[in-house]
């Protein structure tokens, strides 16, 4: 599936030339720095395993005002980037996402925890996880801080929505961003629903985001990939 979500991502913006797409890959990529490469894209590679650090990576190294953070496991079609790009951005500080599905999936834990995700966590509390696709514009954090998004275990993308929510409240973009749902089938949907909702607890409650993120990437390590 990994491969198929190159491929779809990769599709979706070939026809816009005002746009860069940066990769930037991990050390346990499995063979995704060859693949791209022979597609044609730009990798930056890193022995980095901290995800917000590749974050920072890739947002330090593109130009455009406008900024969007393509999970790689998520994919967007030609018509959602097409309406990101219709949005007026010549003025307001702007940021926010897309509205999140499961690609393939119409499990009801998962179609619950879709619509748990935009309209409850980004549509009252306006925290954007990344699967959402976050997009805002480069004006919105300091031209002097190499570390817009915080480096931090696990949650990173929580406290990048809430030091965003100090300019302006996000937009949530209709078109859909289409996920994966790997980590529910390896773990269970219901082991795996169970696991995130303690996280969130133990977020709350201040526990170590080392371990936090330990027990998130016990036998998958998805996030140290990208």
């Amino acid at each position: 599936m990994k491969l198929q979500f190159h491929r779809k991502i990769i599709d979706s913006y070939q026809e816009f030339d005002n746009c860069e797409l940066l990769w930037v890959i991990g050390p346990n990529s499995d063979g995704s720095v060859q693949e791209l490469l022979q597609c044609g894209q730009k990798v930056i590679e890193t022995t980095s395993n901290s995800r917000a650090e590749r974050i920072n990576i890739g947002i330090n190294e593109t130009r455009h005002r406008l900024v969007l953070l393509n999970h790689p496991r998520s994919f967007l079609s030609a018509d959602a980037i097409r309406r990101l790009s219709s949005l007026d951005f010549s003025g307001n500080k702007t940021w926010g996402g897309f509205t999140h599905e499961f690609y393939q999936s119409n499990h009801p834990v998962l179609n619950f925890t879709s619509f748990y995700s935009n309209r409850i966590r980004f549509g009252l509390s306006g925290i954007v996880y990344l699967d959402h696709c976050i997009f805002f514009t480069r004006d919105m954090i300091s031209q002097h801080d190499p570390e817009p998004v915080p480096m931090v275990d696990i949650f990173e993308d929580t406290l990048f929505s809430k030091k965003l929510l100090k300019t302006s409240d996000p937009i949530r973009i209709q078109e859909k961003s289409y996920t994966s749902p790997i980590r529910f089938i390896s773990n269970g949907i219901f082991k795996q629903s169970m696991i995130n909702q303690k996280l969130k607890l133990q977020y709350k409650f201040g526990f170590s985001k080392e371990k936090m993120n330990k027990v998130y990437e016990k036998n998958l390590n998805l996030n140290s990939e990208y």
